[in-house]
């Protein structure tokens, strides 16, 4: 076998499934299952995995600066240093002049782990609280500045945000840029503050156009279009930083 592989034995798991995340192979499996007949599928499946870790090792070398916080994003710029980054998310939100930041001479990681990954410190928490503290206003005026855009130049007008209640929530996760549900709460992962503005404004329109087909049908595509024209090219974008989701654990 070219990689590397975990087997997991899963109680009352009935089939095999594969993942590939950061770089590691695991097997989860259903107990009984033997080592011999787990490389038989993953042989099956080589290609893909195989597929997949170079996809991601890429995706590594060409962010690693950021990977590694060497190098910092906001609203899709970039800023080679912490002070600087301060300094722009001051001029996005002025209240957050006050905040500190690690001390010059401390490292933002660690010295990496056996993969050759940053093990990130608690010298990086300052930034975060720095970044949500951001976020949290930016993201909830950016989401009822796109509703009251969307409100006025709804193309259906059976379709009225104003009926739903929207409220805002901000999210942390690594899996999700957002979510919305039915009661009008709108979440938002306080990362969409490091993608370029387009991206970030496709994920609220995504996330609002949901009040009108809580699916992916072609008539939420359509209600998304209506709003975004160019939002497959947005959303191809948004595949880019992928990364950004799994930054600051």
């Amino acid at each position: 076998m070219s990689f590397q592989y975990k087997l997991i034995y899963v109680r009352g798991k009935r089939g095999v499934s594969i993942t590939v995340k950061d770089g590691a192979v695991s097997v989860r499996a259903p107990k009984g299952l033997s080592a011999a007949d787990a490389e038989k599928i993953l042989l099956q499946k080589k290609a893909w995995i195989e597929k997949k870790l170079s996809e991601q090792a890429r995706q590594y070398g060409e962010n690693r600066d950021f990977i590694e916080y060497s190098r910092f994003l906001l609203l899709g710029e970039t800023f080679d240093s912490a002070e600087e980054l301060r300094a722009a998310l001051c001029r996005v939100e002025p209240s957050r002049a006050g905040m500190k930041l690690p001390r010059r001479a401390d490292p933002l990681c660690g010295e990496g782990g056996g993969d050759g990954k940053p093990q990130p410190n608690k010298n990086i928490k300052p930034l975060i609280k720095l970044y949500k503290s951001a976020a949290q206003p930016f993201l909830e005026r950016r989401l009822f500045q796109i509703a009251a855009q969307m409100e006025a130049n709804a193309p259906d007008r059976n379709f009225q945000l104003s009926t739903f209640n929207v409220h805002f929530k901000l999210i942390n996760s690594r899996a999700k840029w957002g979510c919305c549900e039915t009661g009008g709460a709108v979440s938002l992962n306080w990362r969409l503050i490091l993608l370029p503005p387009a991206l970030m404004d496709y994920v609220i329109v995504h996330e609002l156009c949901h009040f009108g087909h809580m699916n992916h049908s072609r008539d939420f595509w359509r209600l998304v279009s209506a709003h975004l024209p160019d939002y497959t090219a947005r959303r191809k974008s948004l595949k880019k930083y992928g990364f950004v989701i799994k930054l600051f654990r």
